[in-house]
């Protein structure tokens, strides 16, 4: 069994509501198990037998099913994500002002290119693999970068501090 985090995105935002003790019935129900969620917006923990290619399209269909809209899932294994906590460049004073974005493939260049034209003398990027890594410093609230910015594939942000705690809980 390996141990799963599936990141949801853009869920609990205006009328994208997904209750998470209905996502976690949603995942029992498709066969996964020790299943968990983390804080209200779309971190869910699993244990699967399958790669994280299946998890990821195992769930998408039956939260379509059940929530009545589609919902892009980015899975990460916890050895992923200590992988990505280890490959922070930054040291974040506000770890609540560091996002970490969990691309599904690889930005590329072109992609990335764009990001830091987005990014004010207030932000810092750094791109490793699949993950882009952005200290927004001078606060989220008025980032060109965070409003608009599109890495290219699907992909979904979590802060610093959300990324340790879903560590810490699948451990």
């Amino acid at each position: 069994m390996t141990r799963y985090v599936a990141l949801l995105r853009g869920v609990n935002l205006g009328r994208r509501k997904v209750a998470m003790a209905e996502l976690r019935e949603v995942a029992e129900a498709a066969g996964f198990t020790e299943v968990r969620t983390h804080l209200n917006s779309g971190n869910l923990i699993i244990e699967s037998t399958g790669d994280a290619d299946s998890v990821r399209t195992t769930l998408e269909p039956v939260i379509a099913e059940r929530f009545g809209f589609e919902v892009p899932v980015v899975v990460r294994s916890a050895k992923q994500l200590r992988a990505a906590l280890a490959a922070n460049p930054f040291d974040a004073a506000n770890p609540s002002q560091l996002i970490i974005t969990f691309c599904a493939a690889k930005p590329s260049a072109a992609a990335v290119s764009k990001l830091r034209a987005l990014a004010s003398d207030q932000e810092e990027l750094a791109v490793h693999g699949q993950e882009i890594f952005i200290d927004y410093r001078g606060g989220l609230a008025r980032s060109k970068l965070g409003a608009s910015g599109d890495p290219g594939t699907i992909a979904t942000g979590r802060n610093l501090r959300t990324v340790q705690k879903l560590v810490e809980l699948m451990e």
